[in-house]
């Protein structure tokens, strides 16, 4: 009798507290809606893969030291659960996906960033189903079409960081939660605790997530009024699946404590005494601002610019004058910027910005007039979720908040949905805004992105651009010499040494250690020009050879050249390091 109960129990009706947060969903989709899924995954692919080479420019530092581990896993026996090359703690999932990249398409840039740009285009359809759980079939074509063309995730789709996992995940646990909660079925239950236990392998911030999720996953059997012995079922079944899937990891971490705490001990504000809680406290206002008026001041994660709205406070100059104003301070005297942290252009633009945080609004009214269980969840979401710049140094930073990004789109579309529904207008008329308002967002973010972010100088210098473009050059000629000699700074630079992998014969100088490589014959050098380090040796080309290929920065500045001579000849001597 008690097993036919609980079978009951999983056919009752959510409580109203559990109700969905805008509309119920068609149990099966329509084929125009299908069709309409496949029309975004047709745009988002051409956003995250379009110009992949060039947009970003070079390859970062991270993203090659994640390059390099593929390697290692493809090279070196065993299977690592955990990296720590560069002294950099990282789990471990990302890397074994990049070695689907690196063995496809080789060690460039396009097949490691192609990887997440897979990912990334993989996480729409999943934003379409969360929002249609939500709130029907509006609010999921609504955050699906946003995340689409939203920079925020279309930037990080395009770029080799295990960041880009946790907004799958997120969508991924919070779909099965839902399921959970509405079927209460322990296979259901078994698969959302094995989804957080996977989802511990990506990235960092997936830890507050889980938090999110585990409180949203208790209360809600508690609101829908599960029976006691189904709760235990279900409970039973969700830390099965997560203590399985985790286990691998988790005994990793009990083996090397460094493991679990290294990473937040080299970004963690937490115990810095009173100046590290006032620089949370500062951090907590410009996350809070960054959608409308305050961005991520990393070239790498954001487009460079200043605080919107805040120039002719600041300076007492007009607005046109102040961007520029700011630019040269941020050049010639970054102290004199007010706020390091916080000077990127805003998350969004000023109708988008408007619409998130009315979309923030309307879901905590919703919550405090109904204490409805998923504007909870989007709240803890929400608010868990920011910690993981809140607490860390430099905020706001998207890279840390990429997990946030699918919230951010289903908040808007809550904001749309809300004024679409209140508004008394004629319907076409209301229609037509939206449509406007779509083509707006698509455009501006498209534009904002591949025009004016690529064109920005210290776009190119954040990206490590010089050396990808070196490690280009040396990997396409086809009349390179047996031996290069490569500066050692430049040689062991990761963005180097993972883009010039399959270049044979590279010798990096000064050579570490007390034997010098042997060198005879014809070789190429490559002399990097001042202001930037030197190759240290004597015996260089003679006056009269000339660059049979000169490196040059957007801004025209020759940072390199490649020498071809004859070491074996009289215009040349054996490179020697100075003392």
């Amino acid at each position: 009798m008690r097993k036919n109960a609980d079978e009951a129990a999983t056919d009752l009706e959510p409580s109203a507290l559990a109700s969905p947060l805008w509309a119920e969903a068609r149990p099966i989709p329509l084929a125009w809606e299908l069709a309409a899924v496949a029309l975004l995954l047709v745009a988002g692919a051409i956003l995250r893969f379009a110009q992949l080479d060039t947009v970003p420019p070079g390859l970062w530092y991270d993203e090659a030291i994640n390059g390099l581990d593929a390697l290692t896993i493809w090279r070196e026996p065993g299977f690592p659960l955990f990296f720590m090359t560069e002294g950099h703690p990282r789990e471990p999932l990302y890397m074994y996906l990049e070695l689907l990249g690196v063995w496809t398409a080789g060690t460039t840039a396009e097949a490691i960033r192609g990887v997440s740009g897979v990912i990334g285009l993989l996480t729409i359809p999943l934003m379409w189903l969360f929002g249609r759980q939500l709130g029907g079939w509006r609010l999921g074509l609504l955050s699906a079409f946003l995340l689409t063309f939203m920079r925020w995730h279309v930037h990080f789709s395009r770029l080799a960081f295990r960041t880009i996992l946790s907004p799958m995940f997120c969508l991924l646990g919070a779909i099965l939660l839902v399921r959970v909660i509405r079927k209460r079925r322990p296979l259901d239950a078994a698969l959302f605790g094995a989804l957080l236990g996977l989802s511990l392998y990506t990235y960092l911030s997936m830890r507050l997530f889980l938090v999110a999720a585990g409180l949203t996953f208790a209360g809600g059997l508690l609101i829908t009024k599960t029976p006691r012995a189904l709760f235990a079922k279900l409970s039973a079944a969700a830390a099965i699946g997560f203590f399985v899937v985790f286990a691998p990891l988790g005994i990793n971490y009990l083996s090397h404590p460094e493991h679990f705490s290294g990473r937040q001990g080299e970004i963690s504000l937490i115990g810095g005494g009173a100046e590290g809680w006032a620089r949370i406290a500062m951090q907590t206002r410009d996350v809070a601002l960054m959608g409308l008026l305050r961005g991520d001041h990393e070239d790498k994660h954001n487009i460079p610019g200043p605080p919107r709205f805040a120039q002719p406070v600041l300076w007492g100059s007009e607005t046109a004058d102040a961007a520029a104003r700011w630019e040269d301070l941020r050049r010639t005297a970054p102290e004199a910027v007010p706020d390091e942290h916080g000077t990127g252009l805003a998350t969004f633009d000023v109708v988008t910005g408007l619409l998130f945080y009315l979309g923030l609004g309307a879901v905590i009214w919703r919550f405090f007039r109904e204490r409805n269980l998923w504007a909870a969840f989007l709240l803890l979401w929400l608010g868990l979720g920011a910690l993981a710049s809140i607490l860390s140094f430099g905020a706001p930073n998207l890279l840390r908040l990429l997990m946030l990004s699918p919230l951010a789109a289903l908040l808007i579309a809550v904001a749309v949905l809300t004024l679409n529904d209140r508004l008394a207008l004629p319907r076409t008329l209301r229609a037509a805004l939206v449509t406007a308002f779509l083509l707006w967002f698509a455009a501006g973010e498209s534009y904002r992105y591949f025009a004016v972010y690529p064109s920005h100088p210290g776009v190119w210098w954040s990206y490590n651009s010089n050396f990808a473009e070196l490690a280009k050059t040396l990997a396409e000629s086809s009349t390179r010499p047996e031996q290069i000699v490569v500066p050692d700074y430049v040689a062991t630079a990761p963005t180097f040494a993972f883009l010039a992998d399959s270049v044979e014969g590279v010798v990096p100088w000064p050579p570490r250690g007390d034997n010098a490589p042997a060198l005879s014959g014809r070789v190429w050098l490559v002399l990097t020009q001042p202001p930037f380090p030197p190759l240290q040796t004597e015996g260089l080309a003679n006056k009269d050879v000339s660059p049979i290929e000169s490196l040059e920065t957007p801004e025209g500045l020759r940072w390199a050249v490649i020498v071809e001579g004859d070491l074996d000849s009289e215009d040349w001597g054996s490179p020697k390091p100075k003392p």
